[in-house]
């Protein structure tokens, strides 16, 4: 599901007024997220890297995908590799309910620190986009609306996991409750 504004009015009409807001994936047939949705995040970022890549290569000239240079590209390919291998340990070591009903609250700290560490790795990814962006922007390219859309996406997942994973986690176990 990707998420935008709409502004009052007929729709048709008002089109390319929408901002994005980024993506969600919220499950149908359950209220709950199995491992706070890990398993959605792990598979999402690869899939938004593939498609920036042919975006870029379709809609960004040669001298603007020079200007990116092949580091922006690897970079970004290894921070995805590492943010997958860190999402599998984790699904892998937790069941599918993180809740304190379902694991004792050191273990609960245990995957609250495990969160941590896959919220800095997409931390240094929403960097290197955020850069790669600037550069875009910078020679006024059309094509920096594509890495706009994933530093958004980036963005709204680190906020994700510090503010509903780390910060419900780090609520229960001190006895928090509002």
């Amino acid at each position: 599901m990707k998420v935008y504004t709409q502004p009052p009015g007929n729709p048709v009409e008002r089109n390319g007024d929408r901002i994005y807001l980024g993506r969600d994936c919220p499950p149908l047939d359950s209220p709950r997220r199995p491992h706070l949705g890990l398993g959605y995040l792990r598979r999402s970022l690869p899939e938004q890297i593939v498609k920036l890549r042919a975006r870029l290569e379709r809609h960004a000239t040669a001298a603007e995908r020079a200007s990116l240079g092949d580091e922006f590209g690897a970079d970004l390919e290894e921070l995805a590799e590492e943010f997958c291998q860190k999402a599998d340990r984790v699904l892998q070591a937790y069941p599918p309910e993180i809740s304190p009903a379902a694991l004792a609250p050191e273990t609960l700290l245990e995957a609250n620190r495990d969160f941590r560490e896959l919220k800095h790795v997409l931390s240094d990814a929403e960097v290197v986009v955020r850069e790669m962006e600037e550069r875009l922007l910078a020679t006024s390219s059309e094509a920096a609306r594509y890495l706009t859309k994933l530093r958004k996406d980036l963005t709204n997942d680190v906020n994700y996991i510090l503010m509903k994973i780390n910060g419900r986690i780090s609520d229960t176990v001190n006895g928090i409750h509002i």
